[in-house]
Parts: structure tokens; sequence; C-alpha cells
């Protein structure tokens, strides 16, 4: 008779067990969806802006090379200096043969 009792109360716990586990693991299944669900939208919406983006860069690259295009035959107007400069002379420390001659022509 003991056997019979402690087969029906294990019988009547792993009939509310089952169900009880199931539920949990169902709850988490569903919000670990939900989030993911949720971080393949913002994905989604990150590629897109992503995308627009893109499309801004590669129009404002495409006119730019156009304008340089279009410039490269004419003339550049860079200022072009006429002043002479001033000579610039390196003295090495361990010549004094060079040392000597600038020494005399400074």
């Amino acid at each position: 008779m003991a056997i019979e009792k402690e087969n029906s109360v294990i019988t009547e716990v792993k009939s509310w067990l089952f169900p009880i586990t199931v539920t949990i693991i169902g709850i988490f299944a569903g919000m670990m969806l939900k989030d993911i669900k949720e971080d393949l939208a913002e994905v989604k919406a990150d590629v897109k802006l992503l995308m627009v983006q893109s499309s801004v860069d590669k129009t404002r690259i495409d006119n730019l090379e156009r304008e340089v295009y279009e410039h490269r035959g004419k003339t550049a107007s860079f200022p072009i200096e006429t002043t002479p400069t001033a000579n610039t002379y390196a003295v090495l420390p361990d010549n004094k043969l060079i040392a000597k001659w600038l020494s005399k022509s400074l």
C-alpha cells in the first residue's frame, strides 16, 4: 500500500510539474523572442538610415569629382612668390673646413 501511495504522489507531482515547467519555459522563450524581434527591428531601421546616409555621401562625392574634373583644364590662381629667398646652409659639426668657409662667406 505504501508503494501505491508513493506512485500516486509521484504521478500527481508529475502531472502538476510538467505543465508548470512548460509554462515557465514558454514565458522565457516568448520574452526572448520579443527581444529578438525588437533587436531585428532596430537593426533594420539602422540599416535603412545607413543606406540613406551612404546615398547622400555618394552624391556629394560625385558632385565634388565633377567640380574637380571641370576645373582640371583651367589654370590655378595660386599666388606666386617673387621675392628672393635667403640661402640656407647646413653645418656639419665635425667638418672644420666647411665651418671656416661659411664663417668667411657670411
